[in-house]
């Protein structure tokens, strides 16, 4: 059995037989031999660019030289990102303190508040009876 792109024996002989039905006794070697050197065509230039690919010297350097930074920088990110939680840990709690101390002002700054309007409706009826 042959196992061609998981094509079977009997399958591949079924569509030799459609193939020889549809395109003819006549064309049939001619559509064969064109098959065939495109498919040639086509495998030598995935070779082509597979050995280009392998055999660049720049680029393998540079593959190597990309490994080598994500190994450095990899423990560094995750340190960046312990040290971000622990701030965020940190700022939690001063958050919360400015917070209550802009609360304390305002209620401190509530009477002197009411006192400046007072002062502003005293001295403006005073400047209104003269």
């Amino acid at each position: 059995m042959i196992a061609l792109f998981n094509i079977g024996f009997m399958e591949i002989v079924l569509i030799l037989i459609i193939a020889f039905v549809v395109v003819g006794p006549d064309d049939l070697p001619k559509l064969a031999r064109g098959l065939g050197k495109g498919f040639k065509r086509v495998r030598g230039f995935i070779n082509d660019v597979r050995s280009s690919v392998n055999e660049d010297p720049e680029l393998h350097e540079l593959n190597e030289e990309l490994s080598g930074l994500r190994q450095e920088v990899d423990p560094l990110m995750k340190d960046l990102s312990e040290a971000k939680k622990g701030l965020a840990a940190a700022m939690d709690p001063a958050g919360a303190a400015v917070q209550a101390a802009k609360d304390e002002l305002k209620v401190f700054s509530a009477p002197s508040q009411d006192l400046l309007k007072q002062l502003k409706e005293s001295s403006k009826k005073a400047a209104d009876s003269e």
